[in-house]
């Protein structure tokens, strides 16, 4: 995995990259879906640069299945479900979590204010922060609603998947205890909190992770993290993806691309690149 580093160092790389694994003849208003193989799933596919220098994401739209079998389910359940503009939304910002087992984890004092910003730009939203923000109220409500938002920590677990949690008041919430629900009217789940993407990749079913998870409970889209990412800017970013949705109507790989293109130039200009870590589109091909 590269992490992060000046962008000249890195811009050879990703032009030689670029032209090793993306068709040259691709139209530019194509989204592109992405099944990364093995080591591939750590390669940040956004931030490859093209002979003319742009990054892939100000050309195409991208979006990633973990493997090709979740690609197909996740559409047909997407074309199922409708483009309806007003949408319910479950915001969950910066729960409460017991501090004594978490000494080293931070008060995500961002995560509250996104999760309250974004919540005004949907017409039926419940908004839930801090003690409010309990794995009771999260269960009783993320059935019901198609949009649901998760800004908090969540701690994964290298050895057993099934293990990892998020942190919520009153207690985790295990990837486990998630099986036994269904999420009917759900068309997008979006978890903006550390290495909420790919936990780990196996052979025979691919990558493996809580994104998966929510995608094998009926979401058609996930808006997950392949690494650590940092509260503030992951705020900014979330913001503006949700408004581009609901205001701009763009499709959510769409709202993805333009707000992730415009940090990575951001990063590119004082010095260091990020690259592409601050949030992924994982499911099936959706036109919300």
């Amino acid at each position: 995995m590269i992490g992060k580093a000046p962008a000249v160092d890195l811009k050879q790389t990703a032009n030689e990259l670029h032209e090793l694994l993306i068709p040259p003849d691709l139209a530019g208003e194509e989204q592109i879906c992405l099944v990364p193989d093995k080591s591939l799933h750590q390669l940040a596919f956004a931030s490859l640069v093209s002979a003319g220098g742009k990054y892939l994401l100000e050309d195409h739209a991208l979006f990633y299945a973990p493997s090709a079998s979740v690609l197909v389910l996740a559409s047909e359940n997407a074309h199922r479900k409708d483009r309806a503009t007003k949408e319910s939304l479950l915001s969950i910002g910066n729960p409460e979590f017991d501090r004594e087992e978490n000494p080293n984890l931070a008060d995500l004092g961002s995560a509250e204010t996104e999760a309250k910003i974004i919540a005004g730009d949907y017409e039926k939203p419940i908004e839930l922060s801090g003690a409010a923000a309990s794995k009771d109220k999260f269960l009783g409500n993320f059935t019901a609603v198609a949009v649901i938002h998760f800004a908090g920590h969540f701690l994964a677990n290298p050895n057993s998947a099934r293990n990892s949690k998020l942190l919520f008041a009153g207690g985790e919430l295990r990837a486990s205890e998630l099986g036994t629900y269904k999420l009917p009217k759900a068309k997008l789940v979006v978890l903006s909190a550390c290495e909420t993407g790919v936990e780990r990749y196996d052979k025979s079913e691919g990558a493996i992770g809580i994104a998966r998870t929510f995608l094998a409970l009926g979401a058609p889209l996930v808006v997950a993290s392949q690494w650590k990412v940092d509260s503030k800017p992951t705020k900014d970013l979330m913001i503006a993806f949700h408004h581009n949705r609901k205001s701009n109507g763009l499709s959510s790989a769409e709202s993805c691309a333009g707000r992730s293109s415009r940090l990575l130039r951001n990063q590119q200009h004082t010095g260091s690149v990020f690259i592409g870590r601050r949030s992924r589109c994982f499911g099936g091909y959706a036109n919300y």
